[in-house]
């Protein structure tokens, strides 16, 4: 009977740090409207989370260099994302996306070694002036995309859509592994001078080798609160006029990862005691 009891302590405790391990990063709204794909912001794009960039392996300045954030809408069959880069040293013409955007997703998350283990494991690399740049994972992703790209005065507007590759349709709650990547070449002599990125493992940031490291992003209807509309009270003529408050209508917890996180934490720690009161006899 211990035996059994210890076996089922240990097993909520690792699916207690393995949920809490996991959590997203950040949040895919869905595309109730889908965006024009023109390079300007619809207003669609406000229901998904910014992934900025915040992180760098070469020396930069968020000030001086080139700094951007994405952001990721998703219906059951597409996939779209918005860059919007702060770029003041832009060339006419750019064959190696030294001055552009990578989107690396891993689309099931596989959270592999590398960008094989499925069509859904890709690089989107498009420069500042539309020239698209292949590197690794499912090349099919440039066939199959739709691009624009707008010059704005400090910088540009990148949008890009695409089928999911995996061909699983995607639902509410479903986790994404993705990082976003900007490019510069500060100096407008070929080479790649800084570049930065985000949403990144912070204990690995090997994003461009292997699914492992990237980020993670979940994919829901809705980001952040919403309210809900309130009712006009009636008021007596001769009363003042009192705003009523508005109830604040918070989104259901996503089973996957809160209520099973809350579940198994509470299991680890009444695990922990048992063990201890054990040790105590």
């Amino acid at each position: 009977m211990k035996k059994l009891l210890t076996t089922a302590i240990a097993v909520a405790m690792i699916l207690s740090l393995a949920v809490i391990s996991f959590a997203a990063d950040y949040k895919a709204g869905y595309a109730s409207e889908l965006p024009v794909i023109d390079g300007e912001i619809d207003a669609i794009w406000e229901n998904a989370d910014k992934i900025e960039t915040l992180f760098s392996g070469d020396e930069w300045d968020p000030e001086l260099c080139a700094s951007g954030y994405a952001k990721i809408l998703w219906t059951e069959t597409n996939v779209y994302m918005l860059a919007v880069v702060k770029d003041e040293t832009l060339p006419t013409f750019d064959d190696g996306a030294r001055n552009g955007v990578d989107m690396w997703m891993s689309e099931l998350d596989t959270m592999t070694d590398n960008y094989d283990s499925d069509a859904g494991d890709w690089i989107y690399c498009l420069s500042s002036t539309g020239t698209e740049v292949h590197y690794t994972g499912n090349d099919l992703v440039y066939s199959a995309s739709l691009t624009a790209i707008k010059l704005t005065d400090d910088g540009y507007v990148m949008e890009i859509t695409l089928p999911w590759m995996s061909k699983q349709e995607m639902s509410e709650g479903h986790v994404i592994g993705f990082t976003f990547a900007i490019n510069d070449d500060a100096d407008l002599d070929g080479e790649r001078d800084t570049y930065c990125f985000s949403a990144i493992n912070r204990e690995d940031y090997s994003f461009w080798t292997k699914t492992l490291s990237l980020g993670h992003v979940e994919l829901v209807k809705t980001v952040g609160e919403a309210e809900a509309p309130a009712e006009e009270p009636e008021i007596p003529a001769d009363e003042p006029t009192v705003e009523p408050d508005v109830p604040t209508v918070e989104e259901p917890s996503n089973p996957s990862t809160t209520d099973f996180t809350a579940i198994y934490a509470l299991l680890a720690a009444v695990s922990v005691a048992g063990i201890f009161a054990t040790k105590r006899k």
